[in-house]
C-alpha cells in the first residue's frame, strides 16, 4: 500500500505524543513493506496516489482537507487523540452542531472518515457521547513502545547521577513536563512526608511561570533527597537505565491517554503509580496502583507501597510488552486498512 500521513503542524515545532505515534508507526508499517510518506503541504499530488490517508489527531485545521479527500473519493482514518474534560465535554456536544465553528470541523473530520482510531475505550465512549457515532466506526489502537527499550539494569543512571546524592537509597522516579497538569508538586510534597528520594526528569512549562517557582521553592526544603535533571534523549539508552534504577515510576497527572512514560517504565521493571483517570484505568487496571491525586493519604500509601515491594511486582514488564508494543499497534493499523480498502 501507499499510505500518507497527516500531522497538524510540524514536527519542528511541536514534538509529543502524537509525533512519536505517527513516527513509529510509519517505522512499523515501512517494516511490514508499505510505501509510508509525510504529507508536504506544497505537493498535494501525494494525496492523489495514496490508497489511503491517515490523519494524526482530529484537529478542526483538517476539516477543508478532509473534504477534498470524500470529493475525491480517497479514503482515510483518524487517529482522534481527543480526549476533553470537564466543560470541555459538553462545549464540544453542542457546539459542534453550529455550522462552520471549529467544533463542527472537528466532528466532520471524525465523521466522514472510514474509521476512527483512538487509544482507549474510553475515548471511543466519549466520543460517541459528543458526537453520536455508532460504536461500529471505531477501533482501538493502543499506544506502544519498543519491546527492546530496556535499560542496562540502572547502572549507568546510578554511576552518572544517583550515588553521589543518594548512594544506594532505593528512590522513585517521575519522567515528564513539571507541570499543573503533572501534579508535579503534590509528588514532591508526597516524597517530603514519606521521606523518599525523588527524581524529576523534565523541563518546566514555560507558560506556568509561577508553578515552576513554587515546585522550585519546595525543592530546596528537599536538597539531600531530591534531583531535577532538565531532560534526557527520548528513546535514549540513559533513559532506560533511568527506568530500570528506579523502584517506582509515579505519574500523578490530571489526565493522561495514558502516558507513554509509565509504559516505558513498567516496562523496565518500574512498579507504577498512576492517577485514576478514565484512558490511564484502560492501560494499567492491573498492572499498577492507582491513586486519587487529590487524596494525599491515598498518593503516600501506594507510593510507599511501590517503593517497598519488589520491583515488577505485577508482572507488568511482561504484560507491557505482550500487548503494547509498536509491532501490535502496527499490525492492528493495517489490518484496518486492509478491512476499508477490502484487501
Amino acid at each position: 500500500m501507499k499510505i500518507v500521513f497527516i500531522i497538524p503542524r510540524p514536527m519542528s515545532l511541536v514534538f509529543g505524543g502524537s509525533e512519536v505515534q505517527a513516527l513509529k508507526t510509519k517505522e512499523q508499517l515501512e517494516d511490514l513493506g508499505h510505501t509510508v510518506e509525510f504529507l508536504n503541504m506544497t505537493s498535494l499530488d501525494q494525496i492523489k496516489k495514496a490508497d489511503i490517508v491517515h490523519f494524526f489527531g482530529s484537529d478542526y485545521i483538517f476539516g477543508q482537507l478532509s473534504e477534498m479527500l470524500v470529493a475525491a473519493g480517497i479514503p482515510y482514518v483518524v487517529s482522534s487523540i481527543f480526549y476533553p474534560v470537564g466543560s470541555g465535554i459538553l462545549a464540544n456536544k453542542f457546539a459542534s452542531r453550529v455550522l462552520r465553528t471549529q467544533f463542527w470541523h472537528r466532528k466532520k473530520v471524525l465523521e466522514r472518515s472510514q474509521r476512527i482510531l483512538p487509544n482507549s475505550i474510553s475515548e471511543i465512549s466519549r466520543l460517541t457521547y459528543m458526537y453520536g457515532f455508532d460504536s461500529n466506526k471505531f477501533t482501538v489502537v493502543n499506544n506502544g513502545i519498543d519491546r527492546d527499550f530496556i535499560g542496562d539494569g540502572g547502572q549507568n543512571f546510578r554511576d552518572s547521577h544517583i550515588r553521589k546524592i543518594f548512594g544506594e537509597s532505593e528512590f522513585i522516579l517521575s519522567v515528564g513536563r513539571i507541570e499543573g497538569r503533572k501534579n508535579s508538586i503534590k509528588l514532591l510534597e508526597s516524597a517530603h512526608r514519606l521521606d523518599i528520594p525523588v527524581v524529576f526528569i523534565g523541563r518546566f512549562t514555560d507558560t506556568e511561570k509561577q508553578y515552576a517557582h513554587h515546585f522550585k521553592n519546595l525543592s530546596m526544603r528537599k536538597k539531600t533527597g531530591f534531583l531535577h535533571i532538565n531532560g534526557l534523549p527520548q528513546g535514549g539508552p540513559m533513559l532506560a537505565s533511568a527506568y530500570a534504577a528506579c523502584s517506582a515510576h509515579v505519574l500523578l497527572s490530571k489526565l493522561e491517554t495514558p502516558g507513554l512514560v509509565s509504559l516505558e517504565a513498567g516496562l523496565n521493571g518500574a512498579n507504577l503509580v498512576v492517577s485514576r483517570c478514565a484512558p490511564v484505568e484502560d492501560y494499567f487496571n492491573d498492572i499498577a496502583f492507582i491513586v486519587n491525586p487529590e487524596d494525599p493519604q491515598d498518593v503516600d500509601y501506594a507510593i510507599e507501597k511501590a517503593v517497598t515491594l519488589p520491583r515488577n511486582f505485577l508482572s507488568q514488564s511482561e504484560f507491557i510488552s505482550e500487548n503494547y508494543s509498536w509491532e501490535t499497534a502496527g499490525m492492528k493499523t493495517i489490518e484496518v486498512y486492509r478491512q476499508i480498502l477490502e484487501l
